[in-house]
């Protein structure tokens, strides 16, 4: 369950179309239980629908996963690079 509050230009969210991710352009309030979103659907086309607090319920943040994102720790990668780089030395000073 995704809050009204928690849209956001930029975010992914399931539940606005059957069966697709639309990616959050603009949102704009009216009072404290209506929003306006306009959105991309996953063409590119540009749609705008008003949300009310009872669709909270069906909508769902994706996360996508980024392809080159690292999950290891960065000490560690801190630490082979620059064993890496000091081995290429030899290189660039004589």
């Amino acid at each position: 369950m995704l809050r009204l509050e928690e849209l956001i230009p930029g975010i992914v969210i399931k539940g606005i179309i059957p069966n697709q991710k639309v990616t959050v352009v603009n949102v704009k309030w009216h009072g404290n239980d209506v929003v306006e979103l306009i959105y991309k659907d996953s063409s590119g086309q540009p749609h705008t629908e008003l949300l009310f607090r009872d669709r909270e319920i069906e909508l769902e943040a994706v996360v996508e996963k980024k392809p080159w994102s690292l999950e290891a720790e960065g000490e560690l990668f801190r630490l082979v690079s620059e064993a890496h780089r000091i081995s290429l030395a030899h290189l660039f000073e004589p």
